[in-house]
């Protein structure tokens, strides 16, 4: 049965509201489609990209430095995700994504209240890891989720704007 994908779509939609360019190609192949920023940054959904069963949207390319030490791709990514990392790349001519995240806050804080973060996030880790199908970049956002939620008042920040 084929797979209906609409976040490709929302994704098409939203570049074109931006004025940003971009090549749409289709992928008969594996049923679906890419949308090209350039030869680097790429958003691709088909029966063999990551996230597809849940409408989800891959990348090549538009990483940041991070994640480019540990994959090529991301997966699990919504329109709204992938479209961050598009505008971000194509506004400041870039592959690479740069999110804000502010480190200091971590390293600042002392020893203690680091354990406690620390065996917190394990403890998060572990019921993610009981409760869902065991994917690192969805793993990565749900940590980042609860760390927004969890410090909103800190100056702890992980949102990719």
């Amino acid at each position: 049965m084929a797979i209906t994908y609409n976040e490709i779509y929302r994704l098409s939609e939203m570049l074109a509201r931006a004025d940003i360019p971009y090549e749409w190609v289709e992928v008969p192949e594996l049923n679906g489609y890419r949308i090209k920023l350039n030869d680097n940054v790429i958003a691709t959904q088909h029966d063999d990209s990551c996230g597809h069963e849940q409408d989800k949207i891959e990348l090549l390319g538009g990483l940041t430095p991070l994640e480019k030490e540990f994959d090529r791709t991301k997966g699990w990514l919504s329109a709204e995700d992938a479209f961050k990392r598009f505008s971000y790349c194509y506004e400041n001519n870039t592959d690479t994504y740069s999110i804000k995240t502010n480190h200091e806050w971590f390293i600042g804080k002392k020893s203690h209240d680091k354990a406690k973060v620390i065996v917190l996030l394990a403890y998060k880790i572990s019921l993610y890891k009981k409760n869902k199908k065991w994917n690192d970049s969805t793993l990565v956002n749900y940590i980042e989720e609860w760390l927004n939620k969890e410090y909103k008042d800190e100056e702890w920040n992980c949102n990719r704007e």
